[in-house]
């Protein structure tokens, strides 16, 4: 019998998943912080190149990746994301 097919998960338990860990989303970039990505209240919550390994250009790219992924799996597409 075939495996069924794993269901995407719904904006609204993307969005507990994350409350449940105290952030809430929106995320988006830090004002300050090249590759730090912060909650709706300016709560650090990833860092992008901790070790500072790659090019202030590709950790800022790779966090607004990261950002927009989040953010669409918790239906916020229409946010603006950069700080």
């Amino acid at each position: 019998m075939p495996q069924p097919l794993a269901q995407p998960i719904s904006h609204s338990t993307m969005r507990t998943a994350f409350l449940d860990q105290n952030v809430e989303l929106p995320l988006r970039l830090s004002e300050t912080d090249i590759g730090v990505l912060v909650d709706r209240h300016g709560c650090d919550v990833f860092t992008v190149d901790v070790n500072n390994e790659r090019p202030d250009e590709e950790a800022l790219t790779i966090a607004l990746l990261m950002i927009e992924c989040v953010n669409e799996a918790a239906g916020f597409s229409g946010e603006k994301l950069d700080a």
